[in-house]
């Protein structure tokens, strides 16, 4: 049943793959963001905590400069910015989460780096609402805003975050199930709550004649009150 749940959820033959390979790992009403990550850390391995808080760097890295890939001259700068050693670097380029091509190294796939550029976000906002919100707003991560809801394990972030967003598109995501079962629960909740409250405002509005033929007809203002 998990196994079936996720696979409606996901968008992609990459991602549907993931599951088949670490779907037994993820629990009921995983998000796309847990399935990522989860995916990651298993070719991490022990080096997982080490090279995911690289990964993030590196995605935020590629998000501030609008691009997929840097040198590998850039790359081995930011190694040494994030004190990562040899030994856990050569287990990032063993992961396969990463390709080099043409003296330059960027994720292996899109998906991968709009994952952990959610991860970047997440981690930048150290739990900030009004960054969080920023980050959605953001068009450097339009590709990332429903992972970066499926990132947010904390729920009082979670419903104060949903309760300021007004994009119609993050809301279909989270009743898809994409952002993970909390945020299609409390999306859900939401959308019985307004249509609630639209039938009943339905019921106590009056019509008043104020003219002739079919423009002649008008809501009664007061009814609305």
């Amino acid at each position: 049943e998990n196994f079936r749940s996720l696979l409606e959820v996901v968008s992609s033959g990459l991602e549907a793959g993931l599951v088949g390979q670490v779907g037994t790992l993820l629990p009921a009403g995983a998000s796309r963001f847990v399935l990522f990550d989860t995916y990651a850390r298993k070719k991490l391995g022990n080096t997982a905590s080490e090279n995911i808080r690289f990964l993030s760097a590196f995605a935020g890295t590629l998000v501030q400069r609008a691009c997929f890939s840097i040198s590998i001259r850039e790359f081995d700068r930011l190694c040494d910015v994030e004190n990562l050693d040899d030994e856990t670097r050569q287990h990032l380029l063993l992961s396969k989460l990463l390709q080099i091509r043409g003296g330059r190294i960027s994720f292996l796939h899109e998906l991968f780096f709009t994952a952990f550029a959610a991860e970047a976000a997440i981690r930048a906002a150290n739990g900030d609402i009004s960054r969080i919100l920023a980050a959605l707003a953001s068009p450097r991560y339009f590709m990332s805003r429903a992972f970066i809801l499926g990132a947010i394990e904390d729920e009082q972030i979670l419903q104060a975050v949903l309760e300021n967003t007004t994009d119609s598109n993050l809301f279909v995501a989270c009743v898809r199930g994409e952002c993970g079962i909390t945020a299609q629960i409390e999306v859900k909740h939401k959308i019985d709550v307004m249509l609630a409250s639209m039938l009943t405002e339905s019921k106590r509005i009056d019509f008043q004649i104020v003219g002739e033929e079919w423009t002649g007809v008008a809501v009664n203002r007061e009814s609305c009150s």
